[in-house]
């Protein structure tokens, strides 16, 4: 079913996930905003020294306060806990402080917010900044796992996507052809936006996504539709008004396309009031892995092994190194039955004297209920490195759904040969929780 537009907004205003969830996705828009050296507090609960977490960015220290009620709140009740956390970042030593909240903050409250501030760098991610950063293609991973938005369903009609032809319709996805292939994503229509109360939906639509062809091959995204904005002014809203100016943006050519504006400007060319239009969102380009094969006995003879397998709540690769936070799980509690829980796993492998060099494996992830039910498998490709050590390392985002508590299982499979085998103890509420 079609996420609605603004279902990104909604979920982060009505936040019912509580404080932990809260601060992880805030660092996580932080590191995807060019912060780093990130160093959570406490969000399981403990005393954080006034701030929840702190990063750098551009040589500067900051604190990150995290800020994520439900619903909308009095601006007094978010200026209180924004200085609140701004004394205590202060009296950890950083200059700056990275405010994450759910809420709609006015530009005449922000600013208020910077002069709060003082000489603290204030770097301000409030609910409409939030809300674009985790609509971008990017963080679907991150939507998925604060928000429960799960990515929208691919529909393949021709090879090559055609482009929207109705009002508010978004671009067709790209086609594919292949083994296991699956089209691309259609390009999501564009909203409309009625100042003067009424809703509907945007023109504006989106262009196709490419085709492809190829063993599990991906077709492109269609292009997102843009914004159709609709306004009316009486002559209040126009009081002061001599003249308007315009922006026209352009259609995106490989890219997202460009906002329109229309600014309203007193006689001295001072910007009264502003109407802007959003350009659709670029679409992705296609895939199509690389040739691969199955890892047959020679490779295992050849020392084809998993050296380590490790469980985590956080885990990026950055130029070639990892980053691992919270890691070594050997049991997660849950609070429902049934239950999906993530499961962030890293893996390392040694490739031993397998050859040539950039040959791709193809793994596969199996994970096993108590009782030994395979529940889900999954493809997983490996390149042989270069070298005199030959190392390969991945992450996994799995999940574990099911009712079952006890030890479930997490395989690595080579073929029909089962070469590591991962434990995890799933416990279940108790009746008294």
């Amino acid at each position: 079913m079609r996420n609605r537009y603004d279902e990104t907004w909604h979920r982060l205003i009505e936040w019912t996930k509580g404080q932990a969830p809260s601060e992880r996705l805030a660092a996580q828009i932080l590191i995807h905003e060019g912060f780093s050296s990130l160093d959570p507090s406490h969000p399981l609960g403990g005393p954080d020294g006034g701030k929840d977490a702190v990063a750098t960015k551009g040589g500067v220290l900051f604190a990150m306060a995290v800020y994520f009620p439900r619903g909308a709140q009095r601006f007094s009740d978010i200026l209180s806990k924004f200085e609140g956390d701004l004394a205590g970042a202060q009296r950890t030593g950083a200059k700056g402080i990275a405010f994450v909240t759910n809420q709609e903050l006015r530009l005449g409250e922000r600013e208020q917010l910077r002069a709060v501030a003082g000489e603290t760098l204030l770097d301000l991610f409030h609910l409409e900044r939030v809300t674009t950063i985790l609509d971008t293609p990017a963080m679907g991973g991150v939507r998925e796992q604060f928000l429960d938005m799960e990515p929208e369903g691919a529909h393949v009609h021709h090879l090559g996507g055609l482009g929207g032809s109705a009002p508010g319709a978004g671009g067709g996805g790209g086609g594919a052809i292949g083994g296991n292939a699956s089209g691309g994503h259609g390009g999501p229509g564009g909203d409309m936006i009625l100042l003067d109360g009424s809703p509907g939906k945007a023109p504006g639509a989106g262009g196709g996504g490419a085709g492809t062809i190829g063993e599990d091959a991906i077709g492109g995204e269609g292009g997102g539709g843009g914004e159709y904005v609709k306004a009316t002014f009486g002559p209040e809203e126009l009081a002061g008004v001599h003249h308007l100016q315009f922006h026209v943006g352009e259609g995106g050519k490989g890219g997202p396309g460009e906002d329109t504006i229309v600014n309203l400007c007193a006689e001295d060319g001072t910007v009264l009031r502003q109407i802007k239009a959003k350009g659709g969102k670029v679409g992705a380009p296609p895939y199509c892995p690389p040739p691969r094969r199955v890892p047959n006995q020679s490779d295992l003879d050849a020392g084809l092994r998993v050296t380590s397998m490790l469980a985590a709540e956080f885990i990026r690769v950055r130029d070639g190194l990892w980053t691992i936070v919270e890691g070594g799980w050997d049991w997660i509690q849950v609070t429902t039955v049934p239950f999906r829980q993530l499961l962030p796993i890293y893996v390392e492998i040694d490739t031993g004297t397998i050859s040539p060099a950039g040959s791709n494996l193809e793994l596969t992830l199996v994970i096993l209920r108590p009782d030994g039910f395979l529940v889900t498998q999954q493809s997983q490709i490996i390149t042989v490195e270069g070298g005199l050590i030959k190392r390969s390392r991945f992450v996994a985002g799995l999940e574990l759904v099911g009712s079952q508590g006890g030890v479930w299982h997490v395989q690595v499979r080579a073929g029909l040969n089962v070469i590591a085998d991962f434990p995890i103890e799933i416990r279940l509420p108790t009746q008294n929780s």
